[in-house]
């Protein structure tokens, strides 16, 4: 215990007496499933991101959203769905909402310590007016689309009804001039390319055009894997002929995907080496949600993206960095993708003097609902805190939704220690398959058919994959949970009233 005290002292000292504060690179990987990374036992190639978890630290409960944009809110924020209106799930193309301009995002908050700060790949989290668009929450560029999630990524379209446009394309890249003015280009050169290859090259511009003299931070959302699931036959053939006649070809196209992605990591890493920024970076890498049970394989979780299961709001995450003490461990903590907003704010160091035009609109730090978690990662030191939620709302996407607080029979799910409690899923029970599992009947939970259960509990410590209900044994332990429905629900903030607006649609591109 001494020797864990000596550590955590030490580490303290080291990273707030560093004269440059580290840069950050946060990697966001879309629908990527849980066992689908080579360090998990998957036949899918990731040798690139298998060493950097090897070396750095895995963390085994780390916890998102069951959907897209609530997770990328919380990440931004610091602060769970329920605060910032995406307890209703993702935003809808036509939807005039997003991310409150009141909320302090990550960039904010890093650009405030002095940081270069930039976004790459998808945003998802609002565009119907210019405070809500990435360079006006902080960032100082972005490349990338503004909408959901289905845009193909050879040619960067989305499909709307002929009344709305028909194809639409939305890619573009931005940044702010000195006049503080968006400059908005929209990028049809990109057709044709691969969203994943255009998205790690901008990663590797960015560093290379970095002033060193500054910390960066880069926030790279790939909407790989996510569907459309598709690659050029060249990379199908070079990431997944080891995989032709044994799975689905839907499935051989995913584990390309993921390799596309993996020797991305593997480009950006090698550029964080040769520009020198590597020794003083952080490297986090997560994805946003469970796989999607056509293609993706969860296991040994159960459930899917969209489940309240462990499969659907349990992600691969790990962080790799020169600046870790301890390095190839398994960190069995309770974390959640709320904690980096307050780990980052605590490495990045006191603020400093900004430009004048970012001084107008200085907001008010609300309340956060992560922790810092770094001592916990870097010496395995324990949090004080043991529960997070993991979800309070989104049954479905709600389009009469002008309540201020969330209808009743939406779903809620909450984890305190071992206890995972969940009140009112949509989702079935478990049964197997042998779909899309590579060849083992036993590397795939599905959650399909079968009994609705009103109110679960699981001891995820002795039943890791839910299958044994105990909320019938342990009645204290149920209501002591459901009576924290009551703590959240004072914290909701209402949602707008959504009522579709017409886009416009000039040149075949999105504007409102």
């Amino acid at each position: 215990m001494r020797g864990v005290i000596a550590m955590a002292m030490l580490l303290h000292v080291t990273m707030t007496t560093q004269t440059t504060p580290p840069n950050i690179l946060f990697i966001l990987v879309d629908d990527w499933g849980y066992q689908d990374v080579g360090f998990r036992g998957s036949n899918i190639k990731t040798p690139e991101m298998d060493a950097l978890a090897g070396s750095g630290v895995i963390l085994e409960n780390h916890y998102v959203s069951s959907i897209c944009a609530p997770t990328r809110a919380s990440l931004l924020t610091g602060r769970y769905p329920i605060r910032t209106g995406y307890w209703n799930g993702n935003v809808r193309l036509v939807e005039p909402w997003g991310l409150p301009p009141e909320e302090t995002t990550m960039a904010e908050m890093l650009r405030r310590r002095g940081y270069s700060t930039h976004a790459v790949g998808k945003w998802h989290l609002g565009f119907h007016k210019e405070e809500y668009l990435p360079v006006r929450r902080g960032f100082d560029t972005f490349l990338g689309f503004m909408t959901s999630c289905t845009e193909d990524h050879f040619q960067h379209t989305i499909l709307l009804s002929e009344e709305m446009g028909g194809e639409v394309f939305d890619f573009r890249k931005q940044h702010v001039t000195d006049r503080d003015e968006i400059r908005d280009e929209v990028l049809y050169g990109m057709r044709g390319k691969h969203s994943a290859d255009i998205f790690t090259n901008r990663t590797i511009e960015i560093l290379q055009d970095h002033d060193p003299s500054r910390p960066v931070f880069v926030y790279l959302a790939y909407s790989s894997v996510h569907s459309p699931v598709e690659v050029s036959d060249g990379d199908l053939q070079k990431f997944a002929g080891h995989l032709r006649g044994k799975v689905s070809q839907e499935r051989q196209t995913l584990a390309a995907m993921v390799s596309k992605v993996d020797e991305g990591v593997g480009r950006i890493m090698k550029e964080l080496r040769r520009s020198g920024l590597y020794d003083n970076t952080l490297v986090v890498v997560s994805s946003d949600n469970g796989g999607v049970i056509t293609h993706s394989s969860n296991y040994p979780l159960r459930g899917t993206k969209r489940s309240l299961y462990e499969g659907g709001v349990r992600s691969i995450a790990f962080l790799h960095s020169p600046l870790l003490p301890r390095k190839g461990i398994v960190s069995k903590e309770i974390f959640h993708v709320v904690d980096w907003y307050s780990t980052f704010q605590r490495l990045s160091g006191r603020e400093v003097e900004v430009e004048e035009r970012e001084t107008g609109r200085r907001k008010t730090q609300l309340e956060l609902d992560g922790v810092d978690i770094w001592g916990a990662i870097a010496t395995g030191s324990p949090l004080s805190r043991s529960e997070v939620l993991l979800n309070y709302g989104h049954k479905d996407h709600c389009h009469e939704c002008h309540h201020t607080k969330i209808p009743p029979d939406y779903g809620f799910a909450v984890r305190r220690g071992k206890w995972k409690f969940i009140e009112n899923t949509q989702y079935r029970s478990t049964k197997f398959s042998t779909k899309n599992c590579e060849g083992h009947w036993d590397r795939c939970f599905i959650v399909k058919g079968g009994h609705v259960e009103k109110t679960e509990l699981y001891n995820l410590e002795l039943d890791p994959r839910e299958e044994v209900n105990v909320a019938r044994l342990h009645g204290d332990v149920v209501e002591a949970l459901r009576h924290r429905k009551d703590h959240y629900y004072d914290l909701i903030r209402p949602l707008y009233e959504l009522q579709p607006i017409h886009l416009n649609v000039t040149n075949g591109t999105i504007f409102w």
